[in-house]
């Protein structure tokens, strides 16, 4: 029997000389891994904002609390703390993909959520504007109107609808046409593309077409 117990006694101390610094030591965090791409969210603040839990006791880190804090910030769309024991915290960050800037008060990401971030300054995005329909309706909108103007090879940078009118920014020209008879009157102006722009009218530099005549159009 006294043999058996100094065996599991000489076993126990060897199993605590390799976990010394599980049970005899304090584990602090000595290093935070950050994964994730990140094209827009501030990574300078968020690496200070998570190096100050370096030298923080790993275990008493209330992960969750770690969670919402991180998630506060508009870029952060879902955020994921793992402990990679013993003195590694590994943070999983998935940032938010902006579509388009709504009302040019905030963003809409690729799920449809509204996030306003502190600055509104990414360039070459996508605008869209309403004063009487939701950013929901107005997506659609703006996706059929894409695949109108595809035909053409013209490329949307920004619409615009107030109750039945709607303005319509491309690459090239600027529409004005009404809502009601948007997809009619565009339809007819693909019809006379390839005249339009071998006509005179291009030559001077043509910005924009206004389609709300009942027949035909006019270009400024």
């Amino acid at each position: 029997m006294k043999r058996i117990l100094i065996f599991f006694t000489f076993l126990f101390i060897i199993f605590s000389i390799y976990n010394y610094d599980i049970f005899f030591k304090s584990n602090t965090v000595k290093e935070i891994v950050t994964e994730g791409n990140s094209i827009y969210l501030d990574q300078k603040l968020l690496n200070k904002n998570l190096s100050d839990l370096i030298g923080t006791e790993i275990y008493s880190i209330n992960l969750r609390e770690l969670k919402t804090q991180l998630e506060r910030d508009p870029w952060i769309k879902s955020a994921q703390i793992i402990i990679d024991s013993p003195n590694i915290l590994v943070v999983k960050i998935i940032e938010r993909k902006p579509m388009f800037l709504w009302n040019r008060k905030q963003y809409v990401d690729d799920e449809g959520i509204l996030f306003k971030p502190d600055e509104l300054n990414l360039k070459n995005i996508l605008i869209i504007e309403s004063s009487s329909d939701n950013h929901q309706f107005m997506y659609k909108l703006y996706k059929d109107l894409k695949i109108l103007f595809s035909k053409i090879d013209l490329i949307i940078n920004k619409i615009n609808k107030d109750d039945d009118m709607l303005i319509i920014s491309t690459s090239k020209y600027k529409f004005s046409v009404r809502y009601s008879m948007y997809q009619i009157k565009i339809e007819e102006f693909i019809t006379v593309y390839n005249q339009f722009i071998n006509s005179k009218m291009t030559k001077k530099g043509v910005q924009n077409i206004d389609l709300r005549y009942p027949t035909g159009f006019a270009v400024q």
